[in-house]
């Protein structure tokens, strides 16, 4: 599906379009305008980054529309590229978002993360190890999840909106049990010695930074916990 319009001052068509891949939704705008140059293209999602060339000398702007983009985009589990043959020869801006679906209301796996690219990769990472999961974006919303079910595992941040992780945990262990609940914590935050011993007498299982690899070293961890209840099931 597309449609295409004009935009002043130089005109010409501005195409834009969507079509499904692989369950995400691919959404892309397409230009015949100024271009972009080869040397800009790694730079051009950087805040406060613009093009410098006396064509776009007009053109208004702080350089951080495409870094705004480009953050929501992947909070929203999505990617954002561009193409673009040169000067003068237009661009091609695609953005991906995962298909809208019924959200869990339980699975195997609690997910306690607010950034939405992350908890989608460890959903896959989980998938791929015949675990189902639930996603929370914040400890709120977990609460009200494990209100429902108790599941037999869980993926904590430790930085979230509202009420933080080590509190959200400590208060789960204290009204829910979770006596025989796996907890993974993945986080960026820099804990001191008094804290990594909080977590150790609260079960943490593991305790892991986020960087690269970290989504399957989590779900690895987990399902080598899981794989007794998983194989009497």
């Amino acid at each position: 599906m597309s449609s295409a319009f004009s935009l002043p001052p130089e005109g010409g068509a501005i195409v834009i379009g969507a079509v499904t891949v692989d369950g995400m939704i691919e959404v892309y705008v397409q230009d015949h305008g100024l271009g972009i140059p080869a040397e800009s293209m790694d730079r051009l999602f950087g805040k406060f980054y613009r093009v410098d060339s006396p064509d776009r000398q007009t053109i208004q702007g702080a350089g951080l529309g495409l870094a705004i983009t480009k953050n929501i985009v992947e909070a929203h589990g999505g990617k954002i590229t561009v193409s673009s043959a040169g000067l003068g020869k237009g661009a091609t801006f695609k953005f991906t978002i995962p298909v809208a679906r019924q959200p869990a209301q339980s699975g195997d796996v609690l997910i306690v993360e607010d950034d939405g690219g992350f908890a989608h990769l460890l959903e896959a990472e989980l998938t791929a190890r015949g675990l189902s999961s639930v996603w929370a974006a914040d400890a709120e919303t977990a609460e009200h999840l494990l209100a429902r079910k108790v599941p037999r595992a869980m993926v904590l941040d430790l930085l979230l909106p509202g009420l933080q992780g080590d509190a959200f945990l400590r208060r789960m262990r204290a009204n829910h049990g979770l006596a025989t609940t796996t907890v993974v914590i993945v986080t960026v935050k820099d804990l001191d010695p008094a804290e990594e011993l909080a977590l150790q007498k609260a079960g943490v299982a593991a305790v892991l930074r986020k960087g690269p690899g970290v989504a399957e070293t989590a779900a690895d961890i987990v399902a080598r916990s899981l794989v007794p209840q998983l194989v009497v099931g």
